[in-house]
């Protein structure tokens, strides 16, 4: 780790604990226990801490599961679409220029022909929308 690093990891860790024992989440602990664990408020004071630690570390190992997933899943695309940014780039690019073309009433460029649907709806008599 650099040295940015091992300065902004204990202040994550500490920003997070404060978040955490704020006044508006600790009230909340008790009903987040019970449901995680699937015991009443009176059964979470008796001695049955393995079977909360054990349902909590299961929700919490899930919970992570999904997002780490999802981070991965939008990286893979993320690097994919960046190995192919120039061909994306001139595809769209040339859309763009085809949907200028129709709005613009020029006919000159060759995408005219292949974009637009007008010599179609002339020849049934109708309008087009766009």
């Amino acid at each position: 780790m650099t040295g940015s690093m091992l300065v902004a990891l204990p202040i994550a860790v500490l920003a997070g604990a404060i978040s955490f024992f704020s006044p508006c989440v600790v009230p909340l602990l008790p009903g987040y226990l019970s449901y995680v664990t699937g015991l009443s408020a009176a059964e979470l004071g008796s001695e049955r801490r393995g079977r909360m630690l054990a349902g909590t570390s299961l929700f919490v190992a899930g919970f992570s599961a999904v997002f780490i997933l999802t981070g991965v899943l939008f990286g893979a695309v993320g690097n994919a679409l960046i190995d192919h940014q120039s061909v994306i780039t001139k595809v769209l690019g040339g859309a763009t220029g085809c949907t200028g073309c129709r709005p613009s009433g020029s006919r000159r460029h060759r995408c005219s022909a292949y974009c637009s649907d007008s010599a179609g709806l002339r020849a049934s008599g109708r309008r087009s929308v766009l």
